[in-house]
């Protein structure tokens, strides 16, 4: 079984948009603010950036006159406010460039919703090429664009490509902020994840450690980029097998995210899977079922049935079918997953490896070894080409044949 997608999302998709997209994280919550960022946005979308400078300083005003308004919104209204001068004083063909890649940025993350990682990778590309055009590679709107075009990649399984523009983000933001800064905090862990999905956990775990001190000293405990990295810690601990230090920081990331979010939220849903990966692997698997069963329900009432979080969820449940001797229903499961990693993340990418290996290992588990074979060495392909002859995932390949 496996735990939710390590959280790089909450930081490089959303916490980090929120600097350059002019859409504040906590805007719902102020109608003004709110107002602002939609006329901000649609002046950016026009290419009107003289426009959008003046409402993104009068932005930074209300939010300095706002005295429950947070440091971190403040600052990025700031930011925003001088990536916009710089745009205003750019030629106007220039301007109609960063006009359209504004509208990338909406196009990237509506492909990020939906799980269609390749293509959103394919237009993050696009929105960086022009990026380091026109602002330059040592701007933080530019380590922004690196660091979602990064987790798109990572998504994907393209680690090898994913690796250095983390590493350009975390150092762009070391030469501009500080070394205490949300934002390094937030490379931190990205290239912490990154470092989990290959399996160089120590390093992972180093990476992980710094951002939260990074994070909770800036933000607080109660906050919710803080909640994200403290269950990536706590997956973490699971893998490296301090079981006790996981169930604590997952408990803690789940009790915020409820208490800031309510229960039916895709951070929530995060939380349960996470907590349930964790009680089966120390094999308390009626501990385990309810967690993952309302993960599952409230992955697919958000998503849909196509989704790759829905698919996460599905193999987990076959997983834990398939541990209590249920083989024929955990086979419906896992070729459920099967079908949903194939058509959102293709053929090639190691989430596909792993739901294939627990199809497999289910089919095996009932004596059908000749249907087994084949897609055993189908997910060894897979994760040879995705990693190497040396991680974790191709010696549980190879051990299975």
């Amino acid at each position: 079984m496996r735990s939710s997608k390590p959280t790089t999302t909450a930081i490089a998709m959303v916490l980090l948009g929120c600097a350059f997209f002019g859409t504040l994280c906590p805007a719902q919550e102020q109608d003004p603010v709110a107002a602002l960022s939609e006329r901000i946005l649609d002046l950016r979308l026009a290419g009107s950036y003289t426009e959008a400078a003046g409402a993104a300083s009068e932005l930074l005003g209300l939010l300095r006159q706002d005295s429950d308004a947070a440091e971190l919104d403040i600052e990025d209204a700031s930011l925003l406010v001088d990536a916009m001068q710089f745009a205003a004083g750019l030629p106007e063909e220039a301007r109609l460039e960063l006009a359209r890649a504004d509208s990338l940025g909406l196009v990237m993350e509506e492909y990020w919703a939906q799980g269609m990682y390749a293509d959103g990778a394919e237009v993050a590309a696009g929105r960086l090429a022009v990026y380091r055009t026109h602002f330059g590679d040592r701007h933080l709107s530019t380590a922004m664009a690196a660091d979602e075009l990064a987790t798109l990649l990572q998504y994907q399984g393209e680690y090898e490509r994913a690796e250095p523009l983390f590493l350009e983000a975390l150092a762009v933001r070391r030469e501009l902020l500080a070394d205490d800064h949300v934002y390094v905090g937030a490379s931190l862990n990205n290239l912490g994840m990154l470092y989990q999905s290959t399996g160089e956990l120590e390093s992972a775990r180093e990476h992980v450690t710094d951002a939260l001190f990074v994070l909770k000293g800036a933000l607080g405990d109660a906050d919710l980029n803080v909640a994200a990295i403290t269950a990536n810690l706590g997956m973490l601990l699971q893998y490296l097998g301090d079981f006790d230090g996981a169930e604590e920081h997952l408990l803690a990331a789940l009790n915020v995210r409820r208490s800031a979010l309510g229960d039916d939220t895709p951070e929530v849903a995060s939380s349960l899977n996470s907590l349930a990966s964790l009680y089966y692997a120390q094999t308390n698997y009626a501990a385990s079922e309810p967690f993952l069963r309302r993960s599952t329900a409230i992955w697919q009432s958000i998503l849909g049935d196509a989704h790759p979080h829905v698919a996460l969820s599905l193999s987990n449940v076959g997983a834990l079918l398939n541990a209590r001797g249920e083989y024929v229903e955990a086979e419906g499961f896992h070729r459920q997953a099967v079908d949903i990693y194939r058509a959102t993340l293709g053929n090639e990418h190691p989430d596909l490896a792993s739901a294939i290996h627990n199809l497999a290992h289910a089919l095996e588990s009932n004596g059908d070894y000749a249907s087994a074979e084949p897609l055993f060495r189908e997910a060894l392909s897979i994760r040879r080409a995705a990693f190497g002859e040396s991680h974790p995932e191709v010696a549980v390949s190879l051990n299975a044949l």
